[in-house]
């Protein structure tokens, strides 16, 4: 599967962005981050469901600290701290 990062910083439409993405590629792990006040707030969307998104972003932000993730397994959310962004991505990129 491939994994998309979309970063957005000027307007707050990250969920509904996300959902309109993920209609069109059903079959890919969408994620898109929102930067506000130091923190990446997280939306990932995958619509087949081969991929626990829930589960993706939990793994994904282990460690950073004071991150979290949760959500469902087609659509889940969470927020990391703009410093760990490069480690956020490199973990992504190495699924």
């Amino acid at each position: 599967y491939y994994n998309y990062l979309f970063h957005f910083t000027e307007l707050p439409i990250k969920s509904l962005l996300c959902n309109a993405v993920s209609s069109a590629y059903q079959d890919k792990t969408i994620i898109i981050a929102e930067s506000r006040e130091g923190v990446y707030f997280l939306s990932a969307r995958r619509q087949d469901k081969k991929v626990r998104v829930n589960e993706l972003l939990q793994k994904l932000v282990s460690g950073f600290g004071g991150a979290s993730a949760g959500g469902h397994g087609s659509a889940a959310g969470g927020y990391i701290s703009v410093k760990d962004s490069e480690k956020f991505k490199n973990r992504l990129k190495n699924i």
